[in-house]
């Protein structure tokens, strides 16, 4: 029991460094939708749950705003892992025989602060970073999203393992804003593969 207990304070305290430092809510609005709805799209066709019928409410949940995001969860700007278990944990202690608006709307609140914690340039220079995101909101529909197979993996390290992909391309990315090259370099060549790795953590 105690062995157990250490380990989850150790896991959680792995996963907490690893998404700590990340923005709350990095994505857009429009990508976070995307991102979310073909998240949810995926798990109807799989079988494991089936959310088509609540495609809508999937994504007003994904698009709420900070502030509401804010309301809903009070920690996603200090505890980016807590807030995403917290979420974690209400939805499965409230979940039915059959899943809702309310719920899916959860499920999509849910989906937007995971695809969060996998963006990139997290931890970038404010003004680069925000222009990108911005760049990525008026080129998201250009994006061939492709998720991966769904699996079980170790929370802690399956983040820390997309937070390092997420930085494969960031020095590249930076360079070319500051350059003057802006979104049409690496950042275009990369936004499918960027985007498709939060599709498949949500």
């Amino acid at each position: 029991m105690t062995r157990r207990l250490h380990s989850r304070v150790g896991l959680t305290l792995t996963l907490a460094l690893a998404v700590s430092a990340l923005p709350a809510l990095a994505w857009g609005p429009r990508a976070e939708v995307a991102i979310v709805g073909t998240a949810a799209h995926v798990i109807s066709q799989d079988g494991a749950v089936r959310l088509s019928n609540l495609e809508k409410d999937i994504k007003v949940g994904a698009s709420i705003s900070h502030e509401m995001a804010l309301k809903l969860c009070p920690n996603i700007d200090t505890d980016p892992l807590g807030a995403i278990e917290t979420q974690m944990y209400l939805l499965k202690s409230v979940r039915g025989n059959r899943i809702d608006p309310y719920y899916a709307y959860r499920l999509g609140v849910l989906g937007k602060l995971v695809a969060s914690s996998t963006a990139p340039l997290a931890e970038a220079n404010p003004t680069y970073r925000n222009l990108y995101y911005a760049d990525v909101e008026n080129n998201i529909q250009e994006a061939v999203l492709t998720p991966s197979h769904r699996v079980l993996v170790d929370s802690a390290a399956y983040f820390q393992r997309l937070q390092r992909e997420a930085r494969t391309q960031e020095d590249v990315i930076l360079k070319d804003y500051q350059s003057g090259q802006g979104f049409a370099g690496a950042a275009r060549a990369s936004l499918s593969a960027d985007a498709s790795r939060s599709v498949s953590a949500v």
